[in-house]
């Protein structure tokens, strides 16, 4: 079977380096903090050869998120790997509190395919640092990301609305362009993770990981998304990266949550009319190729959710 040409194959990776966070935010969807490492199973060999597999299946894009993915010490490593195996986008998703010298050193080398993902709550840095639960985490943000800009490095941010912050995403809009960085998305708070009220629900998704997306956490479970790893398709360990994205179980997953964010998708569909991103189609079939606002694309608050934390 030529799995390039398998109607899941993968177009985007998120692998989770770690469950671990310095911080500890009101809404992780993962549950992050700093004692969270008892799901901190697979090597960095382990995470080679998921890259391997993945390009094996198509995949060019990777993104390496956590918890905090600078938390893991192999990350210049799997980073200059990714780079080694082809893949033309690489995007670190960090809450920038601490950036490593070679890993520093290594993004600027490769900033022609190699980006930087981050979040800022607001403009305000109280408000930001309550939603992080850690004091001083704003200014470390705010200073990592102007290190990058300087160096010339493509950065985009994104902005989760919550109770806290309601309401300050045009003035946060406003701050982070005026420090050179446009590229600056809108979501809202899902009830997911450490946001959820009560038990996690499929419709709580943004629905664009109905298509070919993937997400391997530090344990090995293999979902669609981040966002969906209580729906797991296999472990990375026992079933293999190929195997899983061919099951029927993952097949199932990903129909399920079409059909769970159907009404969510059309509203988005909808809004994109007058709007210039592009969600998917809600009439695309689970897999089928569509143009969903990408890793790297400027959303603004009426666009559909990009499905990043």
């Amino acid at each position: 079977m030529d799995l390039n040409q398998h109607k899941f194959a993968v177009d985007f990776l998120w692998l989770e380096l770690t469950n671990v966070c310095n911080l500890s935010c009101k809404h992780c969807y993962s549950g992050s903090s700093p004692f969270s490492t008892s799901k901190d199973i697979l090597t960095g060999e382990d995470y080679k050869k998921i890259m391997r597999e993945a390009s094996e299946i198509g995949c060019k894009q990777v993104q390496f998120i956590g918890g905090e993915p600078t938390v893991n010490r192999d990350i210049v490593d799997l980073l200059n790997y990714a780079l080694e195996l082809g893949y033309e986008f690489v995007e670190i998703f960090s809450n920038l509190m601490r950036i490593p010298e070679p890993l520093y050193d290594a993004i600027v080398a490769n900033k022609d395919r190699v980006f930087i993902a981050t979040s800022i709550y607001s403009h305000d840095h109280e408000t930001h640092d309550e939603i992080t639960e850690r004091r001083g985490s704003w200014f470390n943000t705010i200073r990592n990301l102007d290190k990058f800009l300087h160096a010339g490095v493509e950065c985009r941010a994104a902005f989760v609305e919550m109770g806290q912050n309601k309401g300050h995403y045009e003035n946060t809009l406003s701050f982070v362009k005026s420090r050179g960085l446009h590229n600056f998305s809108f979501d809202e708070v899902r009830e997911l993770g450490r946001a959820a009220l009560e038990e996690e629900k499929m419709s709580e998704l943004c629905g664009e990981c109905a298509g070919k997306t993937l997400r391997v956490g530090p344990d090995g479970q293999i979902s669609p998304c981040i966002m969906s790893s209580e729906w797991s398709a296999g472990n990375f360990l026992t079933s293999g990266l190929k195997k899983t994205v061919l099951s029927e179980k993952m097949s199932s997953i990903r129909a399920d949550i079409f059909e769970a964010t159907r009404a969510k998708r059309e509203a988005a569909y909808s809004r994109e009319q007058a709007n210039a991103c592009t969600p998917c189609n809600p009439y695309c079939s689970p897999g089928q190729q569509c143009n969903p606002c990408p890793p790297n694309t400027n959303c603004g608050p009426n666009c559909a959710p990009t499905g990043y934390r």
